[in-house]
């Protein structure tokens, strides 16, 4: 009998979960309600291997990068590859200091195929940089909303994968039987974002709410032939339109853009892009955040057949390729094959241990 899975959550985390599910033979079924505030529809979609505020390696950087790329490239999902943007990310230096510290860098192994240092500013009319900056060269963005849509579409004419948009009740689902509203299922898996918090089984993972605001805006200036990130990122869209973001508060009191949060983007904007701008749209999503930046895998100790994908915060693009992976692999096989650092067993590690 062919195997069936559920899917709570329609995101970036539960649609590569799906993807992963339905190439090894498993019937999906995702439920979905699509509610606002969900970060993967309104995402940037970037996907960086340089991140914050030192400019570190991400965790993971060149195992993420490969199967993110590895992906794409499947013939199964050959149509996605239109909604995925190659783009180096440019970051300015600060200071003289930074300068120095990434030219020893960029002679490291670690760092070399990553990274080309900018000794000349580049655009000096538009872009404040005056000291040159750092090409980060592996990177780009994905449009998000429209990728999810032809991701579902695809699988949906695969025939083994159907997308309900609903708003599921908690005390619909019926462990003894496994059956949610008379729905029989194998493997129940929830990627419900930010809302897991509310999950009367993975309510206790430490998931953080991080709200995050965006910007489209358009300028007559020439289009930038990289995405500008110093605070604050620049995605050129093409013919004069760019993303501008984004703001990362873990206080908020509602999921709707603000008046604060657009003044904070454009201000920082401001200090490294000199080219006049107009504002045509604002949102905002929260994103679902782990206090060690990772994702977080979880099987429920008394259901086995019940699982957790959450915490994938503004890394979302770049890990969900490589972790749905070894999550599919482990609910098809049934061997846990999620690394301890991807664990929620780390958190509990910890707790017993302070």
């Amino acid at each position: 009998m062919e195997r069936h899975a559920v899917i709570i959550g329609g995101g970036l985390a539960g649609s590569f979960m799906a993807a992963r599910l339905t190439a090894m033979g498993c019937r999906v079924t995702m439920i979905d309600d699509a509610a606002p505030g969900s970060a993967s529809p309104v995402a940037a979609g970037l996907f960086n291997v340089i991140t914050g505020r030192f400019g570190a390696k991400t965790w993971m950087a060149d195992v993420l990068l490969a199967e993110l790329k590895a992906f794409f490239a499947l013939p199964a999902f050959a149509p996605l590859g239109s909604y995925v943007h190659p783009l180096p990310i440019y970051r300015p230096f600060h200071d003289t200091g930074e300068y120095n510290t990434w030219l020893g860098r960029s002679a490291d192994e670690a760092y070399s195929r990553l990274v080309r240092v900018e000794e000349l500013p580049l655009m000096p009319a538009e872009v404040e940089n005056p000291l040159g900056g750092i090409s980060v060269l592996p990177c780009g963005w994905v449009h998000t909303g429209p990728m999810l849509e032809e991701m579902w579409r695809i699988m949906a004419e695969g025939g083994r994968f159907t997308r309900l948009q609903k708003t599921l009740s908690y005390d619909s689902i019926d462990l003894a039987t496994r059956q949610i509203e008379g729905l029989p299922f194998d493997d129940l898996i929830f990627a419900e974002g930010w809302r897991i918090r509310e999950n009367p089984w993975f309510g206790h993972l430490p998931i953080l709410p991080n709200k995050g605001e965006i910007l489209t805006i358009e300028s007559d200036s020439p289009d930038l032939p990289f995405i500008l990130s110093q605070k604050c990122y620049l995605i050129p869209l093409g013919q004069g339109r760019y993303v501008a973001g984004a703001t990362y508060a873990n206080q908020f009191g509602d999921i709707q853009p603000s008046a604060a949060g657009r003044e904070e983007i454009c201000a920082q904007l401001d200090k490294v892009w000199k080219a006049p701008y107009r504002v045509t749209e604002h949102r905002a999503g929260i994103r679902p955040t782990t206090p060690d930046r990772r994702p977080i895998f979880a099987r429920h100790p008394e259901y086995p057949f019940m699982y957790a994908v959450a915490g994938f915060g503004t890394k979302g693009l770049l890990s969900a390729p490589h972790f749905s992976q070894l999550m599919a692999e482990s609910i098809w096989s049934g061997e846990w094959r999620i690394p301890p650092d991807a664990s929620a067993e780390r958190f509990r590690k910890k707790s017993k241990s302070s």
